[in-house]
């Protein structure tokens, strides 16, 4: 079976060998990446063959070799590997799965375009539209009252609202295109923008990020803090309890040129939840035969009991008949210098019934000969 190694090497150890072999057929042995072999002897100043002099060594050449450089130096490297044993099959690391939506929108004939211009809008960004006009002036664009202003959750400043619905305009087409459909959320108080993803419905939403600063309120007469707009659009995925699960901001790369990333976000979500389903039904399974064993042993133990109990009851019913008839038998011979008990005394007539009584708590007694 494979094995750990692990090889210590000094610096004139490793330089014969970086100069004795290829760097890649090295790094292979000694169970790195050339690039940290390469690193390594950097690191211990250990010079490395230059371009093309592998090249000259197959072709018979004996290119120039360097000295090695400073011998009092003592420092040393290890390098951990696994050994296999002739035969033995290499382990290869597991390869991450792709999925196939990540595969679908990493396509270049896939990519989604924003349009310059807003043309043929989807139906619920021409309702955004005219929402967004009708929005308060607020410093952020917020929408005070989303229940009587309905529209997608769209959240920026005047001067940001085209661009937004551009970038919403050609992620909601895209969406539907993939068979996804888009609806606001009507359910919810607030105002959500929700698609239905692999019978996942997934929240999310765009805002513009704002800067904080500070300025003086002459009524309050005092400092405050003020959010101003710096355009930079947000585009988020809502988890399952409010909270943000991914956002993308604009950078180096603008909105308009991730949203393929961001549907990849989307479908993340609806995989993650339904694992998260998965999984919850998976522990509730467990913990409903976890409970199913646990009364099952709980009414083993109780018919156990039952059945000591019936036992003991059983022995002390024995053992009551017994002890009566030996008492009857002492109160027999106690009476025999007398002549005996008549029977139809009235102390021959209590024994008759004392034997019966103990004949019917005798459990050994047959039930057809207890009188009753």
């Amino acid at each position: 079976m494979p094995t750990r190694e692990t090889i210590v090497l000094t610096r004139q150890e490793l330089f014969d060998l970086v100069w004795a072999n290829p760097l890649s057929a090295l790094a292979k042995e000694l169970g790195v990446s050339d690039v940290t072999l390469g690193k390594t002897c950097r690191k211990l100043d250990i010079p490395l063959p230059g371009v093309g002099y592998w090249r000259k060594v197959e072709v018979g050449q004996k290119p120039k070799k360097p000295r090695f450089p400073n011998p009092k130096d003592t420092r040393t490297c290890s390098f951990c590997f696994t050994r296999y044993e002739p035969g033995e099959t290499i382990e290869e690391p597991p390869q991450p799965v792709v999925p196939d939506y990540a595969i679908y929108e990493g396509l270049p004939k896939n990519k989604i375009v924003v349009p310059e211009t807003l043309r043929n809008p989807h139906p619920l960004i021409a309702q955004t539209k005219e929402a967004l006009k009708r929005m308060d002036d607020t410093p952020t664009g917020r929408d005070p009252y989303p229940r009587y202003n309905p529209c997608l959750e769209i959240q920026v400043s005047k001067e940001a609202g085209g661009r937004a619905l551009r970038i919403m305009n050609a992620l909601l087409k895209a969406l539907e295109a993939r068979g996804i459909s888009v609806a606001m959320d009507k359910e919810d108080r607030k105002r959500q923008t929700c698609a239905m993803v692999r019978n996942e419905k997934i929240a999310f939403g765009m805002y513009e990020a704002s800067r904080q600063s500070k300025q003086y309120d002459a009524f309050w007469k005092s400092m405050r803090t003020v959010l101003t707009p710096c355009g930079e659009l947000v585009l988020r995925v809502h988890g399952q309890y409010s909270y943000d699960v991914f956002q993308m901001r604009d950078g180096k790369r603008p909105l308009e040129d991730r949203l393929n990333d961001f549907v990849i976000a989307l479908y993340d979500e609806a995989e993650s939840r339904k694992a998260w389903r998965a999984e919850r039904e998976r522990r509730e399974m467990e913990a409903e035969q976890h409970r199913r064993a646990e009364e099952e042993r709980r009414k083993q133990k109780e018919a156990q009991e039952a059945k000591i109990k019936g036992l003991y009851g059983l022995v002390d019913s024995w053992r009551r008949a017994r002890e009566v008839r030996e008492f009857l038998n002492a109160v027999d011979d106690a009476h025999q210098p007398n002549g005996g008990i008549a029977p139809e005394s009235e102390l021959g007539q209590w024994m008759v019934w004392a034997r019966n009584h103990a004949d019917h708590i005798d459990p050994l007694v047959p039930s057809k000969d207890k009188e009753s």
